[in-house]
This record gives C-alpha cells, structure tokens and sequence, in this order.
C-alpha cells in the first residue's frame, strides 16, 4: 500500500509506546550458565560410559551404535563450548 503523495509512511511493524508489552529482563547468572553447561558435559560422558558398559561395546563405527555415539557427541559438544563461554 503506497501513501498518499505528500505524507510519509509511518507504517512499522515495530510496536512502540503503550502498544509494546511489558517485559522484564531477568539476567541470568554466569555461574548458572556454567553449571547447566557443565552437566550437559558430564551427561555426555555418562552417556558414553554407560551404554558402554550396559552393552558391552566401545566401537564407534559399528552402525548399531551411531546413534547413541552422536548424542554423546552433541551433549560434550555443546557442555564444553558453553564451559568455555561462560567460564570466570
């Protein structure tokens, strides 16, 4: 929709003024960060060592096993970048 010759658009998808919801930022502290990331890694190496125990098997290429191997992958991954971002 083109505006009138004249007057300028003031169309915006921004909501300003007392059309924006209130919302509170609560920061959420380092040491919290460091920790849920911390036990996201030490999850990750539970998960390795009990199945690996529970059946038997260390290989991670056997097919059977991929699958378990990527979401150990994927929890150490993620717990060690996030201990490495938001470490003191």
């Amino acid at each position: 929709m083109t505006p009138p010759s004249g007057s300028p658009a003031r169309e915006s998808f921004i909501l300003t003024g007392r059309l924006r919801p209130s919302v509170t930022e609560v920061a959420l502290p380092r040491r919290v960060a460091f920790m849920f990331y911390a036990l996201l890694f030490v999850a990750g190496i539970l998960v390795y060592l009990i199945w690996g125990i529970a059946y038997g098997t260390w290989n991670i290429f056997a097919p059977p096993n991929l699958g378990v191997y990527a979401v150990t992958v994927v929890l150490l991954g993620f717990g060690l970048l996030g201990m490495l971002l938001y470490r003191d």
